[in-house]
């Protein structure tokens, strides 16, 4: 019998706003409308779900915000040091310079 620690619980959806100062993680509450749209994407990282997550938050931010960056995150199990680490599941960047 195989266990495995990919669920849907252990997965993690982060956001982060790109400007002129750098990168700035942006949280988004369990109240926030765009939450259906973040569950989808950490349950099915696809392209298109991460991109209809990214646009909406994009359009969302004011100037000097140029960029989003969304990422899908899971835990994985180590067996030769029986740990757990983070392992990226999915990534996108939308906007740019």
């Amino acid at each position: 019998m195989f266990s495995t620690v990919d669920r849907l619980n252990h997965r993690h959806f982060r956001a982060h706003l790109i400007g002129p100062k750098g990168e700035e993680a942006l949280p988004i509450p369990p109240d926030h409308p765009l939450r259906p749209a973040v569950r989808r994407a950490t349950s099915f990282p696809s392209d298109q779900h991460l991109r209809a997550v990214a646009d909406q938050l994009l359009q969302q931010q004011a100037p000097p915000v140029s960029a989003v960056r969304v990422e899908v995150w899971k835990a994985t199990f180590e067996t030769s040091s029986l740990q757990i680490h983070p392992l990226q599941v999915a990534a996108l960047m939308l906007g740019g310079p």
